[in-house]
């Protein structure tokens, strides 16, 4: 709040609750994510590109913000409710050079959009206001807030007098509009603030209106905390900073440090503006406390975006986190302990410690992070509803290849598990994901024929394209005879029909491999077992073998189609043994080429031909190595 002259009776009240062992609005419990007060540095609480960068969240990303810090709001006719459900309508507003521009009237509008777009208009960090509304009147974690918290709300024309807040600035939208304009004004310096000068020596005084309390010379580092004193002009002193979560004693002043311990614990570092620092080399950190850890791939980097942007802070500054490791996608929520995976922005949650192993994990590599942090990303699905449309590869979840209900149609090549799931995943990999799936399809045996059959019942881990592979038929075909729109929507028990004539289909014939491609080695002798390789799933296995999912799960004694693990001994009684793909033979000369199909990987053809991924990747001009369309064409040399 903007003080000139400090209120005696403001003083006496904090005695009073020191003395009473009460703690003050603005104080809180100790969070998980705990600011190191040794870290507060008066001449620079807030860097200035932290400070007047505006647009580092949008409207959508402080509302999450906002429904994160109050899970319910305590229900109030006297009040006007909390401040993630507040709405008003705001009116037009002319701006003033060095203050804000101006704003269009708005009706019905959320605290969210009206904190955006005063960010927008007066170039002030929505962050900076979040944390200052929380600093002046608690609003940002009060269940049942008063009506003049949100009259008062930035604390602007409301000095430390005995007549209090002007009426003039009074309401929600004029307080943040004026009071933002009030901190961009005095980085003015045509302005009439400018006794505040970076550079120079300054002194700051421990408690209003009680010179006994003494005061603090520093260097002032910057304008943006030269603004944070000309609005609060007072400097904690060591009792103060000594318990960062409570009251000090009856000199202590609580407005900047708790500034500074909000901001830290809910976006990051104040001098770098968040939780992903750089220095001046290229490697970016996730920051969690007072530790960092290394972002080891653009595409977790990319992921991690609603916790930036990436702040560039001096390597000094830096080198004050302890670097641990590098950062997992894998990821701990410090206030529940629960588990999740990070993906394109989201959360993807994991049931328990034996489903993150399923999907090749471990537990005891997870990152655990704040609470703030954690809520910053988007709730995604469960990690379950993606299995069997995607796999881990290289510590990141790319989509199952399969192939389109239109042949000329590719596959999309941007996994993203938030789109509506099917019913029933497609392509199945292993439950147990490898980094180096191989395939298993173009160099499989023919399977066995199956009976005639115009019908079929769909089981969990089947997917319309391997339905159609197994009975000779299309999945254009199986669409049309099913009335079926989306081939991704089918569901275990559905009964399909096999032709739209009612003719039953030919029993399916080994697929054509690609010229040139990989010999398809001679049947071995029958065999009652079969070993899981990285890439298999139970319906690749049924029809490679001539059987179906549902006997195998059945002879196996398995519950659930997608859980089978790699090294797993599968019985396959009564069925035509295939043998492990050979390596690739030729009769006409070295294989130079091959057709990308349905279920292959990079690594697996790499694999399979006796080469690398990095060499198939430098050969074809591929970047990304999760990224390969059915029907592409790749030089093996």
């Amino acid at each position: 709040m903007i003080k000139t002259v400090g209120k005696v009776w403001s003083m006496l009240l904090i005695a009073a609750i020191s003395a009473v062992g009460i703690v003050a609005l603005e104080a809180e419990s100790t969070p998980a994510e705990a600011a190191n007060a040794a870290w507060f540095n008066p001449g620079q609480i807030i860097s200035d590109s932290a400070f007047y960068t505006s647009g580092t969240m949008s409207a959508v990303d402080i509302q999450r913000f906002l429904n994160g810090k109050v899970a319910a709001c305590r229900a109030d006719p006297t009040r006007p409710g909390c401040l993630k459900d507040y709405r008003l309508s705001t009116p037009a507003v002319t701006g003033t050079a060095g203050r804000c521009a101006s704003l269009p009237a708005k009706t019905n509008v959320s605290a969210a959009e009206i904190i955006y777009d005063v960010s927008i208009a007066c170039g002030i960090s929505p962050k900076v206001l979040l944390v200052k509304l929380q600093k002046e009147q608690g609003l940002v974690t009060s269940t049942n807030p008063s009506a003049r918290a949100y009259e008062f709300a930035l604390g602007m024309d409301c000095p430390d007098t005995p007549a209090g807040c002007s009426v003039a600035s009074a309401g929600f939208f004029w307080q943040l509009y004026k009071g933002a304009g009030q901190l961009q004004w005095y980085s003015n310096p045509a302005g009439s603030f400018t006794w505040l000068r970076p550079g120079a020596t300054i002194s700051r005084p421990y408690q209003a209106n009680n010179p006994g309390c003494g005061a603090q010379s520093f260097v002032l580092e910057n304008k943006a905390t030269a603004a944070l004193y000309y609005y609060t002009p007072y400097v904690p002193n060591q009792t103060a900073l000594g318990n960062l979560y409570g009251v000090g004693d009856v000199c202590s002043a609580y407005g900047n440090r708790n500034f500074f311990r909000d901001y830290t614990d809910w976006f990051g570092s104040p001098i770098g503006g968040s939780f992903l620092l750089k220095g001046d080399a290229a490697d970016v950190f996730m920051i969690v406390n007072e530790t960092k850890f290394r972002i080891p791939t653009p595409e977790l980097l990319t992921s991690l975006a609603p916790l930036g942007p990436v702040g560039t802070v001096s390597n000094a500054h830096l080198d004050r986190y302890t670097t641990v490791s590098d950062m997992s996608a894998l990821a701990r929520n410090a206030v529940d302990g629960s588990y999740f995976f990070i993906h394109n922005s989201q959360r993807l949650a994991f049931a328990n410690c034996d489903e993150v192993a399923a999907w090749g994990l471990n537990c005891a590599s997870a990152v655990t992070m704040t609470g703030s942090q954690v809520s910053a990303l988007v709730a995604g699905e469960a990690m379950s509803a993606l299995d069997g449309r995607f796999v881990l590869e290289n510590g990141a979840l790319r989509a199952v290849t399969t192939p389109s209900p239109d042949p000329s149609a590719s596959p999309s090549s941007t996994p993203d598990p938030s789109a509506s799931p099917s019913a029933t995943p497609t392509a199945t990999p292993s439950a147990t994901p490898s980094p180096t799936p191989t395939p298993t399809t173009s160099a499989s045996p023919a399977p066995a024929a199956p009976a005639p059959v115009s019908t079929y019942t769909v089981v969990r881990g089947d997917s319309l394209s391997g339905i159609a592979s197994r009975f000779g038929t299309t999945t254009r075909n199986l669409m049309s005879a099913n009335g079926i729109t989306n081939a991704n929507m089918i569901r275990a028990g559905q009964v399909l029909k096999l032709s739209a004539n009612g003719v039953t289909p030919a029993a399916p014939a080994a697929p054509a491999p690609t010229t040139p491609a990989p010999a398809t080695p001679a049947p071995a002798a029958p065999a009652t077992t079969y070993k899981v390789a990285p890439g298999d799933s139970l319906s690749g296995i049924a029809a490679r073998f001539g059987t179906t999912t549902r006997n195998l799960m059945s002879i196996n004694g398995i519950a659930d189609a997608n859980r089978i693990r790699i090294g797993q001994v599968l019985t396959i009684a009564g069925a035509a043994a295939a043998a492990a793909p050979a390596a690739p033979a030729s009769t006409s000369g070295p294989t130079t080429s091959y057709k990308v199909v349905a279920g292959d990987t990079l690594s697996g053809i790499a694999s399979r031909f006796g080469t690398t991924s990095r060499n198939l990747m430098a050969l074809n001009g591929i970047t990304n190595a999760n990224f390969l369309r059915i029907g592409q064409v790749l030089r093996l040399s």
